[in-house]
């Protein structure tokens, strides 16, 4: 799909399903309240977080987010934590044990946080403050590194966290005038997901070569690792004193279960760039003959 006909598709799509009145949920005021007692490790000088000031009218407030949402989108930036005692840079990667790794970079910069209940929510509103978007002159002879996920796994996980197996607000609520539902199947998930921009896509849903652009522009040089080889992310984490806590426990769940050959073409449509950059071939070929087993 063409970049001119995917916008045009989404435009449709937008005007036949999406709705233009902003549902209210107030995200800034729940990371604030997420965050209170947390302030000291936030980076605002004065220990406060900034928040917009909030729209009362909700058609007004819901084109303003979009429009500030499509903005920010679009400027290329980074999404890294930094920790200077140790002269590394992790960037993050969502569902690919980002909380864990954000909690031992977070950690890392501030020991005392240690001694405090922190929820994977809490976990990941303080990276929300605290990521840095651009690179500092210091930085950039830092070690940086990622954490990459076969996108196959990566997709259902994020599938089944906020549409199929969520316990709170819906995150998507509001994302693109709420063309994506919280009743949407699998299928009907991927759908939509093809006919959005991955410049529009959220940090959940874009493929995740698109978070490491940024700093290949910058001529950064970025260690890739995989969470399917642990034994390799903690060989590196170890000279740092870096240890990864078990935050999010999930039940066990076969991800494989939810391809068939439509979906399987439709993630791969989604996510080539990624099964081929980042080296997921073989979990490409063993999903087309578990589906072709179960097609036989």
């Amino acid at each position: 799909m063409n970049r001119l006909f995917r916008v045009a598709h989404l435009i449709r799509l937008i005007l036949t399903e999406g709705k233009f009145r902003h549902s209210g949920h107030d995200f800034q005021n729940a990371r604030s309240k997420a965050l209170e007692g947390l302030t000291q490790f936030c980076p605002a000088p004065d220990g406060t977080i900034k928040n917009r000031p909030v729209l009362k009218n909700p058609f007004v407030r819901s084109w303003f987010g979009q429009a500030v949402f499509i903005k920010n989108a679009l400027k290329r930036k980074g999404r890294h934590l930094s920790a200077p005692a140790l002269n590394l840079c992790y960037i993050r990667n969502p569902k690919a044990a980002s909380t864990a790794l954000t909690y031992a970079m977070l950690s890392a910069c501030h020991p005392e946080l240690k001694d405090f209940a922190l929820t994977p929510e809490k976990i990941n509103f303080l990276a929300d403050v605290t990521l840095n978007q651009q690179l500092s002159s210091a930085q950039r002879e830092w070690v940086f590194f990622s954490v990459v996920r076969n996108p196959f796994a990566r997709i259902v996980s994020v599938y089944r966290e906020f549409f199929e197996r969520r316990h709170d607000h819906f995150l998507y609520e509001d994302y693109l005038f709420g063309i994506l539902r919280e009743d949407h199947s699998f299928r009907q998930f991927l759908h939509i997901l093809q006919v959005i921009p991955d410049r529009l896509k959220d940090q959940h849903l874009t493929p995740q070569y698109t978070l490491l652009t940024f700093y290949e522009r910058q001529g950064v040089q970025v260690k890739i690792l995989k969470l399917e080889e642990p034994e390799a992310v903690h060989q590196f984490l170890y000279p740092y004193g870096l240890t990864l806590k078990a935050i999010n426990k999930r039940e066990a769940y076969d991800y494989r279960t939810y391809f068939d050959k439509e979906t399987l073409e439709l993630v791969y449509r989604l996510y080539h760039k990624d099964i081929h950059h980042f080296g997921y071939e073989a979990v490409l070929l063993e999903l087309k003959q578990r589906v072709g087993a179960k097609n036989a």
